[in-house]
């Protein structure tokens, strides 16, 4: 698959900005402050979820993934809690995580994100909604027992691919 980047960029809140503005190198620190508040990615509401199954194949396919684009590029805390699991990138400018509950799966970035970050985040993402879409619709599965229900009408998946920067052509 290859992938066409978009500069959607998502900004700074007005209070990270502000933040920074006060106390950016007030002490020393040249680098701006930017608290620790997600800001949401991504949200597929679901029907059901199976959280500890689902957990654990979204954390196999994450380790599958650290060496993407190339060796080192990310690191996967599946050991986050019960039911988060995060994604480090080596240039350590932002985290993705990656929430579970019955009443979705969420993705929350957390950070300053570099250009280089969104590009390689975007391009996990599509791998990790072709997982959950399989997962959410596997023919040979009967329904009550996929790891993944998706919410009616069920195009919440396509929906969040939407909103990625990076497209799959």
């Amino acid at each position: 698959s290859t992938y066409a980047f978009s500069p959607v960029i998502s900004k700074p809140s007005a209070s990270a900005r502000l933040q920074s503005g006060l106390f950016g190198g007030l002490f020393g620190d040249s680098k701006p402050v930017v608290p620790d508040v997600p800001t949401r990615i991504l949200e597929i509401p679901a029907k059901a979820i199976k959280p500890g199954p689902l957990r654990f194949f979204l954390g196999v396919y994450l380790v599958g993934e650290q060496n993407k684009p190339e060796p080192g590029s990310w690191q996967a805390n599946t050991n986050a809690g019960d039911d988060i699991l995060e994604l480090y990138y080596k240039d350590a400018s932002a985290k993705t995580t990656i929430g579970l509950s019955e009443y979705g799966v969420t993705f929350d970035r957390i950070g300053a994100p570099s250009l280089q970050y969104l590009l390689q985040e975007s391009v996990l993402l599509h791998g990790l909604l072709d997982e959950l879409n399989s997962l959410a619709f596997l023919e040979d599965v009967e329904e009550d027992k996929r790891l993944i229900r998706i919410a009616d009408p069920g195009d919440a998946i396509e929906k969040a691919r939407e909103k990625l920067p990076a497209r799959k052509e």
